[in-house]
């Protein structure tokens, strides 16, 4: 897919969504296991909601594109 393509910055925002979600999940498992500080993953878990509903979302615009 190039960056010209519809829908293109879109997928990218939601995968970086997805990533950045899992990477605060992780540091802040990280965070605990070394430090004990409590965990708080609602940010990770949101990050992570909102970039399955952009995907989903997507997904569904392309299919509904008329070819």
């Amino acid at each position: 897919m190039k960056h010209t393509d519809p829908g293109f910055w879109q997928f990218a925002i939601a995968y970086i969504l997805v990533g950045s979600g899992t990477l605060i999940i992780v540091f802040e498992i990280l965070d605990w296991a070394f430090v004990g500080t409590k965990l708080s993953l609602v940010s990770g878990l949101f990050s992570i909601w909102l970039g399955v509903i952009t995907l989903a979302r997507l997904k569904r615009a392309i299919k509904d594109r008329p070819k």
